[in-house]
């Protein structure tokens, strides 16, 4: 088995879980002060109160996906959303939008259905499948599924239930596919923080080899390569060789600092040095590795 057979192979490496469960009665203190029934809403400041009258844990440094739905009186999808939740220092586009686990092998799923009927059963799916890290280049990514029925029969009443998903592969994509009528599925990336990357480092100053330099940066404290900039606020290390003909004969070694580098060009048995912009190929990419 070549190298390139073997690394196929280990992408397509998959886990399956089916988890049966009845739907709990959702009972809160304070239900308006966590959630907007209205718009099926989760409100940030009330995520922890309702993970600890819920599940019944304090959230400290354990991540939450959380789904809810809201049906109409004729049994369809009024609305829903979908959120990422961990306490501490995670901002509202983090909460709202980003749907990233940092590399974690467990993670809280919790629904709640409002409005929902009575005498529902619900079912979820769990498949995981790995991925390559994101600094590899040929990353491929698998849907994982999950899926819930909610028949629309009986009282119309709000539900929740949550269980501790355990998620075998580190760097894995979560997708989430609610199987009732009307539901919309989140895909989660799941992948912790890097002490590696790769970015094109292009010179302001003058040098006798101009060009492009593809550098290799290395990382003394683990930062967000996915990140919008890509770098972390620590300097870095970083080298690599010139992109053209005849690479090897200029070589750039320095230290980065966000989008910035500074450094020495080691060209022909001379050196110069050389200052300009480091551009992460990470933040190019965004969301699509």
């Amino acid at each position: 088995m070549n190298a390139a057979i073997l690394f196929i192979t280990l992408l397509a490496q998959s886990s399956t879980e089916t988890w049966v469960n009845t739907p709990r009665p959702l009972r809160l203190t304070h239900l308006d002060q966590c959630v907007d029934i209205a718009n099926a809403a989760v409100y940030k400041n009330g995520a922890a109160q309702l993970i600890r009258e819920t599940i019944g844990i304090e959230p400290r440094d354990q991540y939450f996906v959380i789904h809810v739905a809201r049906w109409s009186d004729g049994g369809e999808i009024f609305q829903q959303n979908w959120y990422v939740y961990h306490a501490g220092t995670w901002s509202d586009a983090q909460y709202l939008s980003t749907k990233r686990i940092y590399g974690r092998k467990q993670v809280w799923f919790l629904y709640l259905q409002l409005n929902t009927r009575s005498g529902a059963d619900t079912a979820y799916t769990i498949q995981t499948a790995k991925k390559a890290p994101a600094y590899g280049a040929d990353a491929q990514t698998a849907a994982d599924l999950f899926g819930v029925t909610l028949p629309a029969v009986g009282e119309a009443r709000n539900v929740w239930n949550a269980e501790l998903v355990s998620i075998p592969y580190l760097q894995s994509n979560v997708t989430i596919t609610p199987k009732f009528p009307g539901g919309s599925a989140a895909t989660f990336d799941n992948e912790g923080l890097s002490r590696i990357d790769f970015s094109a480092a292009v010179p302001v100053t003058k040098l006798s080899a101009q060009g492009v330099f593809a550098v290799a940066d290395l990382y003394s404290r683990p930062v967000d390569i996915k990140s919008a900039m890509g770098f972390g606020s620590w300097p870095h290390l970083l080298a690599g060789p010139r992109i053209g003909n005849q690479p090897l004969k200029s070589i750039l070694a320095g230290i980065g600092w966000g989008p910035m580098y500074g450094g020495v060009v080691i060209s022909g048995g001379a050196h110069a040095y050389s200052f300009g912009f480091n551009i992460s190929v990470g933040a190019v990419a965004g969301g699509s590795r």
